[in-house]
């Protein structure tokens, strides 16, 4: 098994970096090896650099395109007049849907 104590550090300089097991688990990575090539494929299409790094630690931070899609990722908002809702519907839980679902699909 890799060593997760490596040093590895993503940063946006607005949060806190996460920690490596953070990062193998947002990924989806299943270890330490697998996030490092995932990271360098980011870099290599452009969206990350290296940052500082030293021995024994990897610093990396968004380039300018880095930023454009973390924007678009974030602002992405979709138009939809359509919410579906999976519950058990019987009398009991009238409600709940409607003192809760309901208000919660209209404020989206």
């Amino acid at each position: 098994m890799d060593r997760l104590d490596v040093g590895l550090q993503i940063t946006t300089k607005q949060a806190p970096a996460p920690t490596t097991e953070e990062l193998i688990a947002a990924t989806d990575s299943e270890k330490l090896s697998d996030l490092l090539a995932l990271i360098q494929i980011v870099k290599n299409i452009g969206l990350l650099s290296d940052a500082g790094s030293t021995i024994g630690r990897m610093v990396c931070a968004p380039t300018a395109a880095g930023w454009e899609r973390i924007e678009s990722l974030q602002t992405k908002a979709v138009m939809s007049e359509q919410a579906f809702v999976a519950m058990w519907f019987d009398s009991s839980m009238g409600d709940a849907y409607k003192n809760g679902f309901v208000p919660a699909i209209d404020k989206a």
